[in-house]
């Protein structure tokens, strides 16, 4: 069960990063390049109990 809970966050991070990577070359200028993942998300957390990505925007 920890096995799949850990795959389920792993995935949903990449999703996320992927999702905020793109949204960021669709919509340039959001954010400087270089902040956190270029997206203008400052922090990007997974809660390893959950699986719950949570992102703070600036």
């Amino acid at each position: 069960m920890g096995k799949l809970l850990t795959t389920v966050a792993v995935s949903v991070l990449v999703l996320s990063i992927t999702f905020f990577t793109i949204g960021y070359k669709i919509l340039p200028g959001v954010a400087p390049k270089g902040e956190s993942i270029g997206t203008g998300i400052e922090t990007l957390r997974v809660d390893p109990a959950t699986g719950a990505v949570t992102a703070t925007l600036p």
